[in-house]
């Protein structure tokens, strides 16, 4: 400027080649992306407070299932020692019962322990430490048949995990759209004043463009090209695991299924008989103590098992 001038002058980039929308599609793109994210992180966590709340469900099951042991223990003492008051059974069955009492005592401890780890962990989940929830709800082994073939259609667009690789993918697809539409160049416009206390003032007006003859963005298009290709890996990757996953998923689950089923039918169903059995016995003067005791664990421990089948399946 000459001496007694004053210049004003505004500068406004024109991105006439699409760049400001393109711009706009991958930030809304990367919001979808976040979004996708935190709904798998709240999936993941809605998926541990059900498997710590099964396993609290659970836990509250084994421990009723030994107060109930320690009361069939209860019932076969007060048969033993109207077997010892009629002088047809010795005091040795009644030391034996009280070693047997004591040691159920112990199991029962050990599963309330259980217990209260159980829901202390689902107390943690819901963000309350000092809180010890107990489930409501009762264990009822009985799922529906899963069938892979007719799952993965609808599976594959609805795993969070899934749907979050692919938005992470399309994020960085529009990425690479911008960067690649950057690369055109974008005129910019000027309007300025000129006041000089001589000559007068003047308005002046102008356009300038750059020419890309050396730098068309190379540099970010690669890294966006790159970063693409790497998210649709891991996109691919990502799917190809949740088929996996759901495919073994509902081959194990139709199996522990069959088994708990089977294991209710063959297993557990005759438990009441041989609890009646092993009295009768007893009462008869067929069987001894030992017998009666082990029928009292036996039964205990397949009611255990069965609820260990549950728990898996």
């Amino acid at each position: 400027t000459k001496r007694g001038e004053q210049e004003t002058t505004l500068f406004q980039d024109v991105p006439i080649f699409g760049q400001r929308g393109k711009r706009i599609e991958a930030a809304q793109s990367g919001i979808e992306a976040a979004r996708a994210n935190l709904r798998l992180v709240y999936a993941n966590a809605l998926q541990d407070a059900a498997r710590d709340f099964m396993s609290l469900l659970v836990a509250q099951e084994r421990e009723k299932r030994w107060v109930d042991a320690r009361q069939d223990l209860e019932s076969a003492a007060r048969i033993v020692s109207g077997q010892v008051e009629a002088g047809s059974r010795s005091q040795y069955d009644l030391t034996r019962l009280d070693i047997e009492r004591a040691q159920l005592d112990a199991q029962l401890a050990q599963a309330q322990g259980q217990t209260y780890e159980a829901s202390a962990r689902v107390a943690a989940d819901v963000g309350e430490p000092a809180w010890r929830p107990r489930a409501a709800g009762a264990i009822v082994p009985r799922w529906a048949s899963m069938n892979f073939d007719a799952m993965w259609p609808q599976a594959q667009t609805r795993l969070p995990s899934v749907r979050a690789a692919l938005a992470q993918q399309t994020f960085a697809e529009k990425i690479l759209e911008s960067e690649r539409r950057e690369a055109y160049p974008v005129p910019t416009l000027s309007v300025g004043r000129v006041n000089n206390r001589q000559e007068g003032n003047s308005n002046t007006f102008g356009i300038s463009m750059g020419i890309p003859l050396f730098d068309r963005n190379q540099g970010p298009i690669a890294r966006a090209v790159a970063e693409a290709q790497g998210q649709q890996l891991r996109a691919r990757a990502v799917i190809l695991a949740a088929e996996g996953e759901l495919r073994r998923a509902t081959d194990q689950l139709n199996r522990r299924q069959q088994l708990t089923e089977r294991f209710e039918k063959e297993g557990l169903a005759m438990t009441p008989r041989l609890r009646q059995m092993a009295q009768d016995s007893y009462t008869l003067g067929r069987g001894g103590i030992l017998e009666l005791v082990d029928a009292n664990q036996a039964i205990a421990e397949k009611k255990n098992t069965y609820l260990d089948l549950i728990e898996a399946a």
